[in-house]
């Protein structure tokens, strides 16, 4: 039998490594007084889309390395892009995220020269007219002014990836392998995800806002928040 999901125990227990080692790479993030701004999510986000083009290219098999197979990969890159921004940041920074930007973007170009040509049209066509609802209502929030920045951006990634695994599994017969989301998903409708992902992400988000009193703390929780959802939903349309 292959591979079906993620059990509740598997999910606990990457969920408990996760946090532990997220802990320790805010830990140096602090010692190191980088602060979480836009500066840091360029320096990061091309290493997100190249995990993910590499996970993809693993599912064609271009790349035979199962240490780099999932949830491995996820770690391994995790260190590896600490490793590099942590450096680049020592030696020079004022323009690490430059570099770390340039050489994300080649390395996730390399990679995605490597797939075949674009396959998912269509499910990305249903995205957009599934996510383009959420997308004006929470411009309308921000403009109302009722989201700051942080949360309009953590709510649109989010919601993004939410309508996408909707997609895939209402119209073209996927299934989720994450436990929760299957959870949710066979307890009642595949949409269903998508509003439980909303409610629970706005309530995360409006917890930080009124208990998390660090401002760099603060945002490193939204942006992993954002990255976990960027990783599914990128990967899923290379």
């Amino acid at each position: 039998m292959g591979f079906v999901g993620y059990s509740l125990e598997l999910t606990l227990f990457l969920s408990v490594l996760a946090v532990i080692f997220s802990w320790f790479i805010f830990d140096f993030i602090q010692r190191l007084k980088i602060k979480i701004d836009r500066k840091f999510v360029l320096a990061i986000l091309p290493w997100v889309f190249f995990t993910s083009a590499f996970r993809v290219a693993q599912d064609f098999h271009f790349f035979e390395l199962k240490i780099l197979s999932s949830p491995n990969i996820y770690g391994i890159m995790a260190g590896f892009i600490t490793l590099l921004v942590f450096n680049l940041y020592k030696k020079n920074n004022r323009n690490y995220w430059k570099i770390s930007f340039i050489c994300g973007l080649v390395a996730f170009s390399l990679v995605f020269s490597f797939l075949p040509t674009y396959r998912n049209l269509l499910i990305f066509i249903y995205l957009l007219i599934f996510f383009s609802p959420w997308f004006l209502l929470f411009i309308f929030l921000y403009k109302e002014k009722i989201l700051n920045k942080e949360n309009f951006l953590t709510l649109c990634v989010t919601s993004f990836g939410a309508n996408k695994t909707f997609v895939k599994i209402q119209f073209f017969g996927y299934s989720s392998i994450h436990f929760f989301p299957r959870l949710i998903i066979s307890s009642f409708s595949p949409f269903s995800f998508v509003l439980v992902n909303f409610f629970v992400v706005l309530a995360v988000l409006l917890f930080l806002d009124k208990f998390a009193e660090e401002e760099n703390l603060r945002n490193y929780i939204k942006f992993l928040i954002s990255i976990f959802a960027l990783l599914t939903a990128t990967r899923a349309l290379i």
